[in-house]
């Protein structure tokens, strides 16, 4: 079994060479929620990759109908293209 990781701007300073450490093999990562990207997305997912983790990425939609859906998933698919160019060996979560 492999254990992992969730980070987001609520983990400022995580030491992700500490967590391999301990037994974590991946991190999913915060890259955003409705109309902002996560502050510490970059020193997160970087931080992660450095330490030789796997990554993933999540995305917190806040949307009450089909076109604010719609454009939250549009807004998270942006983010990606825009931000990440390692591969996502843990997935993309919505």
């Amino acid at each position: 079994m492999k254990y992992g990781i969730d980070v987001s701007y609520a983990q400022e300073d995580f030491d992700f060479n500490q967590a391999v450490s301990n037994g974590k093999s991946f991190a999913v990562v915060k890259i955003g929620e409705h109309d902002y990207m996560d502050d510490l997305f970059a020193a997160n997912i970087n931080g992660a990759l450095d330490a030789g983790m796997d990554v993933g990425v999540y995305y917190v939609p806040r949307s009450l109908d089909i076109e604010s859906m719609k454009a939250d998933a549009q807004y998270f698919a942006d983010l990606i293209k825009q931000n990440i160019s390692a591969e996502l060996k843990c997935g993309i979560w919505l």
